[in-house]
């Protein structure tokens, strides 16, 4: 399932999702994610997941990354978004639990080497096949490297220190990253 929480399921949520909502309102949607770590730990940890004392700033840092970033909601694309940051945290929870004593660069390497053959997979089927010019093959390779490896790796170094509830608030950075790319990259207004 870590393969399938952090990768396959959200990364095809999020793309689908992509469809009906903008890069920056996307962020803030993802940053939702710490909510529903909370959620889960306090429902498996039967009364041990985040204090009582922290839930007003779990739910400030949300409040603020709206208000900074508003958000614009079209179409079904921003439940499938939810949806991801769903499945970002229920990753985030196996994680912590299943391979608590795993290193996170064997946990990312494992993650990766389980997803990408499902992952090609799916867009064997549902996307034509180009072949990429070279500055697109080194912006995947770069992506993947940089973005996907070290980020995980990262991330699951940060579960493994601090835990799945403070890790994910890693996601309150997300908005601010999707809306810069969104009007740089992707020409989309701001919000």
């Amino acid at each position: 399932m870590g393969n399938s929480g952090e990768v396959v399921l959200p990364f095809n949520l999020i793309t689908l999702g992509q469809r009906d909502v903008t890069s920056g309102t996307t962020g803030v949607l993802i940053a939702t994610e710490p909510i529903f770590v909370a959620f889960i730990a306090l429902v498996i940890a039967r009364g041990r997941g985040l204090p009582l004392s922290d839930w007003p700033g779990l739910a400030v840092g949300i409040v603020g990354v709206v208000a900074l970033l508003g958000i614009e909601v079209t179409g079904p694309g921003a439940f499938l978004i939810v949806l991801a940051a769903l499945s970002y945290a229920t990753g985030a929870i196996l994680i912590s639990r299943l391979f608590a004593t795993t290193d996170p660069l064997h946990s990312t390497a494992a993650m990766s080497l389980t997803a990408t053959p499902i992952l090609v997979i799916i867009a064997a089927v549902f996307e034509p096949f180009t072949v990429p010019t070279p500055s697109a093959a080194a912006a995947a390779l770069v992506l993947g490297l940089a973005c996907t490896g070290a980020g995980f790796t990262s991330f699951f170094m940060l579960i493994k220190r601090a835990g799945p509830t403070t890790a994910s608030l890693t996601a309150y950075v997300a908005p601010i990253v999707a809306l810069l790319a969104g009007v740089i990259v992707l020409g989309n207004r701001s919000p």
